[in-house]
């Protein structure tokens, strides 16, 4: 019998893990997230997509400098 590890990464995560997943609070994720991305529900359930926090994150970053600034 051989030993092997087989490293498996999510597909979607529980609301607290999505949460810390985007560095914010539950209240924080439900407040400005939810709303904007699907979930995966059974029941009371709900699983988020992190292919969708991804994008949500993506589409909601902006740069704090213009474009070709260097920091001083």
């Amino acid at each position: 019998m051989s030993n092997f590890t087989i490293t498996v990464h999510p597909i979607a995560l529980p609301k607290p893990a999505a949460a810390a997943a985007l560095g914010m609070s539950v209240d924080n994720l439900e407040r400005y997230v939810q709303a904007d991305v699907r979930c995966i529900r059974g029941g009371r359930m709900r699983l988020f997509p992190v292919s969708e926090l991804e994008s949500w994150a993506d589409a909601n970053a902006e740069r704090l400098l213009p474009e070709g600034a260097s920091q001083s």
